[in-house]
C-alpha cells in the first residue's frame, strides 16, 4: 500500500483523526486523483489497485457524467444515499468526487447538509482543480 504524502493528512490517519470532508486542490487532475486513491486505500485498509478499479464495495467514485461533463442532481443524491448504509467490508465508506467544480447548483446544495453533517462511517473528497468554483 502506498503512502499518504501529505505530513499533516498522514498524520491524522495515524491518529484517527481524519476529518470526514476534504478538499484536494491543485493544478493536475490525475495527481489529485492518486492521492485521494492512497487516502482511501489508508481509511478503508484495501490494496491501491482494488480501489482504481472501482473494486471495493465501500470505495464510490462520483465523476461528472453526459455530453455537459457535470455532476447530476441524480448522481449525488445516489451518492448521499449509499452514505447512509453500513459499510459492508470496511470500517468506513469512501466518496470520491472528482471534478468537484462541476456539480449543477442543484446538485451541490443537495451535498451540502451531508459534508456539513457527515455520517460518522462516512469519508468525503472532493477533487478540485478549480476550487473558486465551487458552490
Amino acid at each position: 500500500m502506498s503512502e499518504v504524502e501529505h505530513p499533516s493528512l498522514r498524520k491524522a490517519i495515524c491518529t484517527a483523526s481524519v476529518p470526514n470532508t476534504m478538499l484536494f486542490s491543485g493544478s493536475d487532475a490525475s495527481l489529485l486523483r492518486k492521492n485521494a486513491l492512497i487516502t482511501a486505500a489508508s481509511l478503508l485498509g484495501s490494496p491501491l489497485p482494488r480501489l482504481e478499479g472501482n473494486n471495493h464495495p465501500d470505495f464510490h467514485a462520483v465523476v461528472p457524467e453526459g455530453k455537459s461533463a457535470l455532476h447530476s442532481i441524480e448522481s449525488i443524491r445516489a451518492a448521499i444515499e449509499a452514505s447512509h448504509i453500513a459499510p459492508f467490508e470496511a470500517k468506513a465508506k469512501f466518496f470520491l468526487l472528482e471534478s468537484a467544480e462541476r456539480m449543477q447548483p442543484a446538485a451541490a446544495n443537495a451535498l451540502l447538509k451531508t459534508l456539513e453533517e457527515p455520517v460518522l462511517n462516512s469519508y468525503w473528497v472532493l477533487l478540485s482543480t478549480k476550487p473558486k468554483e465551487l458552490l
